[in-house]
């Protein structure tokens, strides 16, 4: 669709009140929603339908068509973007995806890395951790795995450089909360220089450029099963810095 097509039909839409048109616009801006949504669910225990993710998504589209306004000089994109995420991590934290035996788990993981002044990121550490909690190395990364959606989703605002911070501040209502989660995006900004270059480029090629994890293996010449341990570890280490510093 032509954008002066598009236009059109946001002026038909917010100009004369066109249902057609706010259908037409709802379908038109449905990938972003699946973009988001399996952006999340590699991150995701396995029970998760991502159906109901879909769905939830898709309230988050309608109400972003419904409440944006064309003339306040915000991309509909952003606006949408913020809440289609939002409203599907809403439901995320409503359902309580991880059940309280495995939130456990992760606590005793985060702090048996730190007592034994281990990062993950290795075989050899995650070996280590393994045998000091009793339990295999896959499901220490498997836990790994399902502690970094909250760390995910920052990350994604700390890389994403096409979202300015005017753009966000006029998608959010709690300008407070806005304010705490910036400074958190800045702080793991920081952090990224922190890692070798090939998990650097491994994370650009993931979150900014949106390739696929096989794909990330295909420019780096590496297996999927290891960028996603790459990636995997990589948050993992942001979110226990994160917990160091006071911030959940």
């Amino acid at each position: 669709m032509e954008r002066t097509d598009l236009d059109a039909l946001w002026h038909r839409f917010k100009a004369n009140g066109d249902r057609s048109a706010r259908e037409e616009i709802i379908c038109y801006y449905m990938p972003l929603v699946e973009k988001i949504v399996y952006r999340i669910v590699p991150w995701l225990p396995k029970h998760v339908d991502v159906e109901d993710l879909m769905a939830h998504g898709i309230v988050g589209l309608i109400s972003a068509v419904d409440r944006y306004d064309p003339s306040s000089g915000t991309r509909f994109e952003t606006f949408a973007y913020m809440r289609v995420r939002g409203e599907v991590l809403d439901f995320l934290r409503r359902e309580d995806v991880l059940p309280k035996a495995q939130r456990r788990k992760i606590k005793q993981l985060y702090e048996k890395f730190q007592e034994l002044d281990l990062l993950p990121g290795t075989a050899e550490a995650e070996e280590k951790v393994a045998y000091a909690l009793g339990i295999s190395a896959d499901e220490v990364r498997e836990l790994m795995r399902l502690s970094h959606l909250s760390a995910y989703v920052y990350l994604s605002d700390a890389v994403k450089d096409d979202i300015t911070i005017s753009d966000t501040l006029a998608s959010y209502q709690d300008i407070a909360e806005e304010v705490d989660r910036r400074l958190i995006v800045e702080r793991i900004t920081e952090m990224l220089s922190s890692f070798d270059r090939k998990t650097q480029k491994a994370l650009e090629l993931y979150f900014i450029e949106g390739l696929r994890m096989k794909e990330v293996g295909e420019v780096l010449d590496l297996s999927e099963s290891r960028v996603s341990q790459m990636i995997s570890s990589a948050l993992f280490l942001i979110r226990q810095r994160l917990k160091k510093e006071g911030v959940s």
